[in-house]
């Protein structure tokens, strides 16, 4: 059965491939340009680019976005937009680029809002791999697509513990009480960059294959699941959709501005357990 939101999806997947193209391209220049904005986060020009190019693209087409970098075209609250991430991880993109040979796990990611997020797309384009596109539409499942081949993503939703990836500032207290606590639950919390990154690894074991910076694959033990404690609509706007297509929990983000607990899970009993530290801890 098509989802009827397909119409919407094939929007966001353009977008999105575009986005890694574009992003692609820049990263493997020598043009890279790093700076700082007045929340203390670092923005590069690949975000800037790829956000203009969404907003522009877009609003031709007569449809908003809710930009994490200027030029937004519509505000928290409204309904019918797009959310867009134009470089999540942009920590790691900054190393990455240091790296030889180049390579991050930073990925555009854009999705679609109808009430809660309902369509979905993130690629990965600097993995040093053909690029990766996960996509998923409320009633349509989730997919990755890679080579062209498309293959359907199904989580194992039997696991009850495994890795449940952290925020990668492991300095701070919030974040060590989190491992602490994780730790003495039965879980092996791993801190890494980037949610998207951390969201879709945790629906698709083989992600992590692709990236020999993570710091999971030689565990060998399955992915259970991702907790943050501050995260922005946007960046979850894509993954919520995808992770509950491929049959796990995921939190519904509030259509509001300002950073909130998101949770990702293969399962309601983990998905609880790390609800509550999330919004408690």
């Amino acid at each position: 059965m098509e989802s009827q939101y397909a119409r919407e999806l094939d929007f966001v997947v353009e977008l999105i491939r575009e986005s890694g193209k574009l992003a692609s391209r820049l990263f493997h220049s020598d043009k890279l340009e790093v700076s700082i904005k007045g929340d203390g986060s670092k923005v590069t020009n690949i975000d800037l680019v790829v956000s203009d190019y969404v907003v522009k693209t877009a609003q031709r087409k007569g449809i908003r976005v809710r930009s994490e970098e200027v030029g937004s075209t519509a505000s928290y609250g409204e309904n019918g937009v797009l959310d867009l991430d134009s470089i999540d991880s942009t920590g790691d993109l900054v190393e990455g680029h240091q790296r030889r040979p180049r390579r991050s796990n930073a990925a555009p990611s854009l999705g679609f809002w109808d009430e809660e997020p309902v369509a979905g797309a993130v690629v990965f384009p600097l993995l040093g791999v053909p690029s990766i596109t996960y996509l998923a539409s409320k009633g349509g499942g989730a997919y990755r697509e890679q080579n062209g081949r498309k293959v359907r993503l199904v989580i194992d939703t039997a696991p009850t513990r495994g890795v449940v990836f952290v925020s990668s500032k492991t300095n701070m207290p919030a974040a060590q009480a989190i491992s602490r606590q994780l730790s003495e639950m039965g879980y092996t919390p791993v801190p890494e960059h980037g949610a998207v990154f951390k969201a879709c690894s945790t629906i698709d074991r083989e992600l992590l294959k692709q990236y020999p910076y993570n710091k999971v694959h030689s565990l060998g033990i399955p992915v259970v699941g991702f907790l943050s404690r501050r995260v922005y609509l946007h960046d979850v706007g894509a993954t919520t959709c995808i992770v509950r297509e491929a049959g796990g929990v995921a939190t519904t983000p509030r259509n509001q501005e300002g950073k909130q607990p998101w949770v990702a899970a293969n399962n309601q009993a983990v998905y609880d357990d790390l609800m509550e530290l999330a919004t408690t801890v």
